[in-house]
C-alpha cells in the first residue's frame, strides 16, 4: 500500500469514526443543566462567539467544573471544523489538556460511584476523540488512530458502569457502522464483522433517549442512512432537524444532502437557494460553503439538463471566489466546477 493510500486511510477513517464528535454531549442533571442546552443550542445555531462568552464565564466563575472545560473543548472543536482551520487549535489542546487532568484526578478517588465512574469516563474519551479528529486533520496519523481506539474504549467502558448513559451510544454507534464500511472498504479485510445494523440501533437508542446529544445525534444519523441506502428514514430524521433548528446551517446542510441524494432535483435546488441565503445573511459565513452550495446548483442543474444555469453557477464560483483563499474542501469543490463547466460545454 502506497503512503498516499496509507494517508487517505487514517484521514477517512479518523474523519469518519470522529465526523461529528464535537456534537456529542452528555447529559446533565444537575439543576445547572440549562446552561448547558443553551450552550448545545448556541453552538447548533452557529452562534459559537455567543457560546464562548457562556462557557468562558463559567470556568472563570468555576475554575475546577470538569463540565465546563468538557463544553468548552467541544464548543471549539465544533468552531474549527465549521471554518476548517485550526486557528484555535492552541486553545483547544490546552482545554483538551485540562479536562484529561481533571477526569485523570477524579478517577482516583476512592469514594465515587459507578454512574460518577460512567460519566467521567465519558467525557475522558470524548475529550479523546476530539484530539483524534484534530491530529487525523494535521497529518499525525499514528497518534489519530490510536487515540481514537482509546476513545472507544473510554466509551464503552462508559456504558458498561452505566447502561444508561445514552450518549456514549452515539460515539460507539458511530464507530461500529463506520468501521464496518470503512476499514472493509480501504483494507479489503474479510475478517471486519459487518456491523452496520449495529452502529445504526446504537446511535438511534441516543436519538431516542432524552439526552443532550439527541439532535445531533441525529444530523450524524441522516449521514449514515444515506450511506446505507435508507434516503426515506434518512428523510424524516432531516426533516425533524430542520424543525427543531431551523436557523441551523448544520441542520440544513444535512437536509440539503438528502434531498441532493435522493435526487427530488426541483426540491434541491430550493433547498440550496435556502442554504445560500442562510450562508450569506451570515457575517462569520466559511466562504468555501458558498461555493459548495454553488457547486451543488450547478450539477443539480445538468442533471436536469439546463446547461445555462449550470454555467451560471460555475461562473459564480470562478468570478466571486480565489481559490488560493478557500479551504481544502472549497479548493477541491473549486475545482469540480471546472469539471462540471466542461460538461455544460459538450
Amino acid at each position: 500500500m502506497n503512503k498516499l493510500k496509507i494517508r487517505w486511510y487514517f484521514l477517512s477513517f479518523i474523519s469518519l469514526l470522529f465526523l461529528l464528535p464535537h456534537f456529542i454531549y452528555a447529559q446533565d442533571e444537575s439543576n445547572n443543566g440549562n446552561w448547558v442546552q443553551k450552550s448545545i443550542d448556541l453552538t447548533i445555531n452557529g452562534r459559537f462567539d455567543d457560546a464562548e462568552k457562556l462557557l468562558q464565564k463559567r470556568i472563570k466563575n468555576k475554575s475546577d467544573d470538569l463540565e465546563s472545560y468538557f463544553y468548552y473543548a467541544s464548543l471549539l472543536n465544533s468552531k474549527m471544523t465549521h471554518f476548517e482551520n485550526f486557528h484555535n487549535d492552541s486553545l483547544f489542546l490546552e482545554i483538551i489538556d485540562s479536562v484529561n487532568q481533571k477526569t485523570a484526578r477524579y478517577l482516583k478517588k476512592k469514594y465515587i460511584d459507578s454512574l460518577q465512574t460512567a460519566r467521567i469516563l465519558f467525557y475522558k474519551g470524548s475529550a479523546v476523540g476530539y484530539l483524534a479528529f484534530y491530529q487525523g486533520q494535521t497529518g499525525q496519523w499514528l497518534s489519530a488512530l490510536e487515540n481514537g481506539m482509546d476513545a472507544i474504549d473510554y466509551l464503552e467502558k462508559a456504558v458498561s458502569y452505566d447502561s444508561t448513559l445514552y450518549d456514549a451510544y452515539l460515539g460507539i454507534g458511530v464507530y461500529k457502522y463506520w468501521k464496518s464500511t470503512k476499514l472493509k472498504a480501504v483494507l479489503w479485510l474479510p475478517f471486519i464483522k459487518d456491523e452496520r445494523s449495529e452502529g445504526i440501533k446504537l446511535i438511534r437508542k441516543a436519538t431516542d433517549s432524552a439526552s443532550h446529544s439527541k439532535y445531533m445525534g441525529m444530523h450524524q444519523l441522516i449521514y449514515i442512512l444515506l450511506d446505507y441506502g435508507d434516503y426515506y428514514r434518512a428523510l424524516q430524521y432531516a426533516l425533524k432537524a430542520i424543525e427543531k433548528y431551523p436557523e441551523s446551517q448544520f441542520m440544513w446542510w444535512a437536509y440539503a444532502h438528502t434531498i441532493y441524494k435522493m435526487h427530488d432535483n426541483l426540491k434541491a435546488i430550493e433547498t440550496y437557494k435556502h442554504l445560500l441565503k442562510m450562508i450569506n445573511s451570515d457575517p462569520q459565513a466559511n466562504p468555501s460553503h458558498k461555493v459548495t452550495c454553488h457547486l451543488r446548483l450547478a450539477e443539480v442543474f445538468l442533471r436536469l439538463e439546463k446547461k445555462d444555469e449550470c454555467r451560471q453557477q460555475c461562473q459564480i464560483i470562478f468570478n466571486d471566489f480565489k481559490r488560493e483563499e478557500l479551504t481544502d474542501n472549497g479548493k477541491k469543490d473549486f475545482d469540480k466546477a471546472r469539471d462540471i463547466l466542461e460538461k455544460c460545454e459538450n
